[in-house]
């Protein structure tokens, strides 16, 4: 199954992005005692924690499979999964995967750290980041077109 580039990296937050942004919201209304909350500034901080997610993934898929950025961007674009650059450059898919899976989890961990989720929660969000990560790697976005023009 093929997903958007926006849907492939998205499974990588979906689970940090939801809990972290849920975080994001609560603290939104914290500063306004009135309780309206500002959708603009809750969005605006989801928004950033899913940035931040991403950028950790690719970060750490770039890291780990050892190519400059645009290179992984250009084969995706061409038509290459993140699992297939890994493997075509001396990298395994599940190496990246693995990767993809420590950094997310770092960022859990240091919302923790942080106060912005509790541990219970961010157990809850670590069961679904290998999952997530997998189908990051392994799956090609739905936007690249790999058949014949149409």
């Amino acid at each position: 199954m093929q997903h958007s580039w926006k849907q492939s990296i998205g499974v990588l937050t979906v689970a940090c992005g939801l809990v972290v942004g849920t975080a994001g919201v609560a603290m939104a209304e914290a500063g306004n005692p009135s309780g309206s909350g500002d959708a603009a500034s809750a969005t605006g901080q989801g928004r950033h924690v899913r940035r931040g997610a991403i950028k950790a993934a690719f970060d750490a898929a770039v890291a780990t499979i050892g190519i400059e950025p645009q290179a992984l961007k250009d084969a995706v674009k061409g038509g290459q999964t993140v699992g297939q650059v890994a493997d075509a450059n001396g990298s395994s898919a599940q190496a990246v995967v693995d990767a993809v899976v420590a950094a997310l989890e770092g960022k859990v961990d240091a919302a923790v750290a942080a106060g912005t989720i509790d541990s219970a929660r961010a157990a809850k969000v670590k069961e679904r980041i290998p999952a997530a990560a997998d189908r990051f790697v392994n799956t090609l976005p739905r936007r690249v077109k790999t058949g014949s023009a149409g």
